[in-house]
């Protein structure tokens, strides 16, 4: 992005909001970005997401769990909506009225904005990472983690 400075500085403004000024929780934030990051085979995405979340409460099995989506048992109630709320918009580019209603029963509407904009950022990042071929700086060990397939 450092070849397109008019873009660069509005865009790094705009996510900055979602990772410093978020209204959603940081923990769920991470997991709707893992599953973009997981669904659209965004390595480099993931693996500094991986990195990232553990701040944030993510767990190992949380991760193992993004990759499944939601099966199992790894989910509460409104983390099973929000990966499947990812699914739906990566999918068919919408939420469908069942999760939305779901959703609107625990975020409020400022919330409810910002799940689709973490998906659309993150999906864009994914496009644009995988695009310009960005690598894994050296020495990350990903050893401990899944990847997502090539």
């Amino acid at each position: 992005m450092l070849h397109h400075p008019a873009l660069a500085g509005p865009w790094l403004a705009y996510n900055n909001v979602l990772l410093w000024s978020p209204t959603l929780d940081e923990r769920l934030r991470e997991l709707m970005v893992l599953r973009v990051a997981w669904r659209t085979r965004s390595k480099y995405e993931w693996v500094q997401h991986v990195k990232l979340s553990e701040r944030y409460g993510v767990t190992p099995a949380d991760v193992e769990a993004v990759s499944t989506g939601t099966a199992g048992d790894a989910w509460t109630p409104l983390e099973r909506d929000l990966v499947a709320a990812t699914d739906q918009l990566l999918d068919g580019y919408r939420i469908d009225d069942d999760t939305w209603t779901r959703l609107a029963g625990h975020l409020d509407e400022r919330q409810l904005v910002e799940v689709v904009f973490i998906v659309g950022t993150y999906t864009c990042l994914a496009m644009a990472f995988k695009s310009f071929g960005l690598q894994l700086e050296r020495g990350i060990d990903t050893s401990a983690m899944p990847l997502p397939p090539d």
